[in-house]
This record gives C-alpha cells, structure tokens and sequence, in this order.
C-alpha cells in the first residue's frame, strides 16, 4: 500500500511540474492576434529606426509576429560604414518589409559626406515604395547625387525633410506627385537647403527659413498649405 502511494505521489508531482512548466500556453497573451502584437510592438520601439532585431529573439510566439509585421521594418537608415553584414542586413529589412512604403533615413557625420553607395544603390532600387525621406547634417554641404536614380520612381513618396545647409536637392522630386510634406531647414531654424524644383503647388505642409521675399513667393505658390512655418536667415 505504502509503495503503491508513493508511487502515485511521484507520479503527481510530477504532472504537477509539467502543468507548471507549461503554464505559458495558456497565458492570454497567446489568444491576441499576431497583427495586434505586431502593433503594439511596432509603438513601442525607440525613435532611433533600428530595424527590431532583437524581438525576434525573445520567443516563437513574438518571432512570427514579429517577422509577419512589415511595418516593423519598414523604416531602413542608410550607413556609411560598410560591415560585411551590411547588404544582407538591409535586404532582409527590404524583404520583410514587403510592400509596405518605406521611410529612409540618412544622418551625414562630420567628416563623411555620400553614404555607402551599394547600400544607397540598393535603398534606390526601392524608391517607388518610399513614403518619406529625411536627410539629415548638422556640418557642411553634402552630396545627393546618388538620389539621380529614384528620379520618375518617388509616386508614393509623401514627406521629404531636408535637414541642413547648403544642401542641393536634386529636381526629381518636382516629379513627385504625392509629395504634400516638405521640411526645409537646420536644427535651430535659421537657415535651409536651398529651394529647388519642389512642386509647392500640391504641398499641405511647409516648413522653411529664407529671406522675406523668397517667404511670400513660396507661400503664393503653395494654396493647398494647412500646416506652415516660416524661419528667416540670420
């Protein structure tokens, strides 16, 4: 008798332990939608644009929510620098991204002014799926020319932001028949790129500093503006 209860005892801990162990299946969190997941997530990354590596490390759950989300890695920065990981890195975002439009960005440091041009290249190939575009330097003029080849392929871009001084924006985007967004200035509002082939008339938002009479002709020309702020050179 005493044999045959500690055989059952053994045997109940022991079912015990499994349902402890697996006590997770059952978590409420396991019966929310993946593409709900994926949103929660998606709001709550850190506004710095690196792609989620990290949350498809957490468990399967999350990995397939997260993999399943294109809006997770939608949003891809253009390097400098060239890793050896650098290109299948930026493809696999491209991949995961799926057809969802794109946000770009690209920060100039002090001493580099043209981006790593295979990753630039690559980024270019996928303009037509660009939704905003935010270049971005605090230094000295930089180069755009690499934007060439996204000209007559920007249909869905919406939002471009020039960040800077003495940056040359390439005519291209005349050709933008989305674009109702555009943020021309520095980081203290006292200076912008200088105004290049923008189509003012389609814009809905405006930001820019220029001299008074360059103001008033911007503004005649953009009628559709509902958003607008205006800075003046130093």
């Amino acid at each position: 008798m005493e044999t045959a209860i500690l055989r059952l005892t053994r045997k109940h801990n022991e079912l015990a332990e499994h349902v402890h162990q697996h006590r997770g299946i059952l978590a409420p969190v396991r019966w929310v939608p993946p593409e709900l997941v994926g949103e929660i997530l998606a709001l709550s990354l850190p506004s710095d644009n690196r792609p989620p590596w990290h949350l498809a490390h957490i468990c399967r759950f999350w990995r397939d929510c997260v993999l399943g989300y294109p809006a997770l890695w939608n949003s891809i920065t253009i390097p400098f620098s060239s890793p050896p990981d650098l290109l299948p890195m930026i493809e696999t975002q491209l991949i995961r991204s799926v057809n969802a439009p794109l946000n770009i960005f690209w920060s100039a440091f002090e001493d580099e002014d043209t981006p790593d041009l295979r990753a630039a290249a690559l980024i270019v190939s996928h303009s037509n799926c660009w939704r905003a575009l935010l270049l971005d330097n605090s230094y000295y003029s930089i180069q755009l020319n690499w934007l060439h080849a996204a000209n007559g392929r920007l249909a869905t871009l919406e939002t471009l932001q020039v960040r800077g001084k003495e940056i040359e924006i390439p005519d291209g985007f005349s050709a933008a028949p989305s674009l109702c967004k555009v943020f021309l200035t520095n980081w203290y509002f006292r200076a912008s790129a200088p105004v290049s082939a923008i189509p003012w008339a389609q814009l809905t938002h405006y930001a820019g500093s220029f001299t008074a009479d360059l103001q008033v002709e911007i503004v005649k020309t953009t009628p559709n503006l509902v958003s607008c702020a205006i800075g003046f050179p130093d």
